[in-house]
């Protein structure tokens, strides 16, 4: 199995706003959403919209032996 990138979050100053653009400049569809978050699947990868007083900008990436590179630790929400 390859690596692959489970999510990108990116900071965005309004999730409403930034939920709507994505929506009307690409093929997505909105799985989740919040007050401080929303998740938007696309056909290879999940985007997540954060507002950066509540998160930061990362990429979350699938690695099955992702603990070879040192002791892994939670984020206690594994599914954004």
């Amino acid at each position: 199995m390859s690596d692959q990138i489970e999510h990108i979050a990116l900071s965005v100053g309004n999730i409403d706003a930034a939920v709507a653009w994505y929506q009307s400049s690409f093929d997505c569809e909105l799985i989740s959403k919040t007050i401080s978050r929303a998740v938007l699947q696309f056909s290879n990868c999940k985007l997540v919209l954060v507002l950066p007083s509540q998160e930061r900008s990362h990429l979350a990436f699938i690695k099955e032996d992702a603990e070879s590179y040192g002791k892994l630790t939670p984020r206690g929400d594994e599914n954004p």
